[in-house]
């Protein structure tokens, strides 16, 4: 039944193993004090690397080879989605480099940078492919 309560926040994860480990180090366990101490620390580590950069993005030589359609479904790489369940597609160039993001199905997020040269081709095609599909462009520098 905690874990229904704390299951989405991480504080509240690394202030119950930290109540366990106090517990276990009270009552002289220190070698299970030590691992949920290890766990409380790669948890809260974990925790601050996951940031929104650009440094994200996989760097893809072929950008065009990467998307393939199936059927109603695309696939990109190893990971498909429905076609019509694709919504809202952010496209832009930045730099040197065109960057696609957006939620392939409920599971995988496609993020991707490739080289200019591809930009144009690619946003041509991703409109044939998902015409219904709202794509969000433009430049940043």
């Amino acid at each position: 039944m905690l874990w229904v309560l704390i299951k989405d926040s991480i504080p509240a994860k690394a202030l119950v193993l930290i109540a366990l480990a106090v517990i276990f180090w009270f009552f002289g366990l220190t070698s299970l004090f030590t691992i949920v101490l290890i766990i409380v620390v790669e948890l809260l580590i974990s925790r601050t690397s996951h940031n929104t950069d650009l440094n994200e993005f996989i760097y893809s030589k072929d950008i065009m080879a990467l998307f393939v359609v199936e059927n109603s479904q695309l696939r990109v790489g190893m990971e498909k989605g429905n076609l019509d369940k694709i919504k809202h597609i952010n496209l832009w160039q930045e730099d040197q480099h065109g960057f696609v993001d957006f939620m392939l199905n409920t599971h995988f997020r496609v993020r991707y940078k490739f080289s200019m040269q591809q930009y144009q081709a690619f946003r041509q095609w991703i409109q044939q492919v998902l015409p219904d599909s709202q794509i969000i462009d433009g430049f940043k520098s």
